[in-house]
């Protein structure tokens, strides 16, 4: 059943942004679509562009995470308990992976969506905005 906006004739439309859409849209639906599913690659992109995704992709991330997961307890579990120097070594490296990745993720909000935000209030002030509606759809996608 279709959402409508409140007090507008648009339609809402549901966005996600979780782990599973972002590591779908990095490449990881193209590559499980050919292999697996023999999907056509335009089917696979028309997927990761629209953001919705097939229910036995979502079982195949699960399945995949799950088992890396309990591998990684087992592996890493062993290593560090067997090792002052591996355990020292993960925890260096699981801290500066945790601070790129907020770096990154902190630099995208505060300076591609805000701005687009930004464009989007103050479009009609500037004049050399050259796609008004190009700039309405980004900001809504932010949203």
């Amino acid at each position: 059943k279709d959402r409508w906006i409140p007090g507008t004739s648009r339609k809402m439309i549901p966005k996600y942004d979780t782990c599973f859409h972002s590591f779908m849209r990095g490449g990881a639906c193209i590559g499980i679509g050919e292999w697996l599913w023999k999907r056509p690659r335009g089917v696979s992109a028309k997927q990761i562009e629209t953001n919705h995704f097939e229910r036995r992709d979502v079982v195949i991330h699960m399945t995949y995470h799950a088992a890396t997961t309990l591998a990684s307890i087992f592996v890493l579990g062993y290593a560090c308990y067997s090792s002052k120097a591996i355990h020292g070594l993960a925890l260096i490296a699981m801290t500066a992976i945790a601070v790129s990745r907020g770096a990154q993720r902190y630099s995208y909000y505060s300076t591609a969506m805000y701005s687009r935000t930004l464009k989007k209030h103050f479009s009609i002030l500037l004049p050399d905005v050259s796609s008004r509606a190009g700039v309405d759809e980004k900001v809504e996608e932010d949203e």
